[in-house]
């Protein structure tokens, strides 16, 4: 069994400490409701099963901060 953690009742705690992971790291994530609802959707239907693939898909809307 494979342990999803994003799964649908702690996708919100995920995304909030991504925030601040990357907030800390120099980024913003400007990412529209829409597209985080469907990376959460990937990622716990599996479809989305690697750091490299999630950071692929998150990279056109990091900007580094001012």
């Amino acid at each position: 069994m494979m342990w999803r953690p994003l799964d649908v009742w702690n996708a919100g705690l995920g995304w909030a400490a991504m925030r601040v992971f990357l907030g800390r790291a120099g980024f913003v994530l400007n990412m529209p409701a829409k597209e985080r609802m469907a990376l959460t959707d990937a990622l716990v239907s599996g479809e989305v099963d690697s750091i490299d693939e999630l950071a692929l898909r998150l990279s056109p809307y990091l900007e580094m901060s001012s």
